[in-house]
């Protein structure tokens, strides 16, 4: 299986989460809306990987184990223990019968994140504007999880014991960041603080309110950009023509709810980012749905699809349903 696993951001957002600094809508927004978890439901698993690589300092991947329709609790409850935020982490998920997914891989984590942001978008937020809440005490921490490895080892060391530490080692530490100040036992600390607001808060807001606009046009999906993801075979016979002109006019028709389901469904993001690969296949009228592949970005389309209604039918339904099974490997 190629390593698919959940970014150092991602990571920190939901630890963040875990510690009530929530993101909410301003201005009506409430951090008391968490989702409720019923009494005796079980906790997200938790299964350690072995590492054939793995050295003794390192602690072993672990493989989160969430349950298809609770992946924001799961997934906040699993980023309770702070250990998760060194650990490389990978995602299975559990359907409402116990069963695992066969489906693993960057577009199983993909769909599990999305899950967890809508979720997060529907039940704990209100109004219509994101606002990212922050503590000053906490950018530190934070900011010793940003730097490199053999950056936070030196730094850390000056926190425990300034004077043992290596000067040339910190002061190079530091100016890696553009720090200006000569650190001493006394300032180290408001000085990493400071640094941390600068790395994680005032750089990011130095992007151009234009360019912000772009990223997030160029994310969001339209019937024309989605059509123009469609990667359809060189050679096609006139049946897979038809499906395929059927399925143009369906990625054209749709809202832009369901246009995102349509992405997550064949990428498992709701977003713009990967090209959609088609690849027909021959079914019984009986089986006949659309099919997808997250992680490879593939959707398989039957071509037993006679007329455009038949076509809208199925993926209506497919998009519609409450759980989607990812048992394609």
């Amino acid at each position: 299986m190629t390593s698919h696993h959940m970014d150092w951001a991602t990571r920190n957002l939901l630890r963040g989460m875990t510690s009530h600094h929530m993101i909410g809508r301003p201005a009506t927004c409430s951090v008391d809306d968490q989702p409720p978890h019923g009494f005796g439901e079980p906790q997200p698993a938790l299964v350690t990987e072995p590492w054939n690589d793995q050295t003794m300092d390192e602690p072993a991947p672990v493989t989160l184990i969430i349950r298809r329709g609770h992946c924001l609790t799961d997934l906040i409850k699993a980023f309770t223990n702070p250990d998760i935020l060194n650990t490389e982490v990978f995602i299975k998920m559990r359907l409402p019968n116990g069963k695992l997914e066969e489906g693993e891989g960057s577009g199983v984590t993909r769909d599990c994140l999305t899950e967890f942001w809508t979720d997060f978008y529907e039940r704990c937020t209100l109004g219509g504007n994101a606002l990212y809440a922050t503590s000053t005490s906490s950018l530190k921490d934070t900011f010793l999880q940003y730097v490199s490895e053999q950056e936070r080892e030196v730094l850390v060391k000056a926190l425990e014991d300034f004077n043992s530490v290596d000067t040339d080692a910190l002061f190079d530490a530091l100016e890696a960041h553009e720090c200006q100040q000569v650190p001493t036992k006394d300032n180290l600390i408001p000085l990493l603080s400071q640094m941390g607001h600068k790395a994680l808060i005032q750089a990011p807001i130095v992007l151009p309110q234009d360019a912000l606009n772009d990223v997030i046009q160029q994310k969001t999906p339209t019937g024309k950009a989605v059509k123009e993801l469609l990667q359809f075979p060189d050679e096609m016979t006139p049946p897979q023509t038809a499906v395929a002109r059927y399925l143009k006019r369906y990625v054209g028709e749709v809202d832009l709810s369901t246009l995102q389901l349509f992405l997550r469904f064949c990428t498992g993001s709701n977003l713009m980012e990967q090209t959609i690969k088609i690849q027909f296949i021959e079914t019984s009228n009986f089986e006949r749905r659309p099919q997808s592949h997250t992680c490879g970005c593939l959707l398989k389309l039957p071509v037993g699809y006679h007329n455009y209604p038949d076509l809208r039918s199925d993926f209506n339904s497919v998009l519609t349903s409450s759980v989607w099974v990812m048992d394609i490997i």
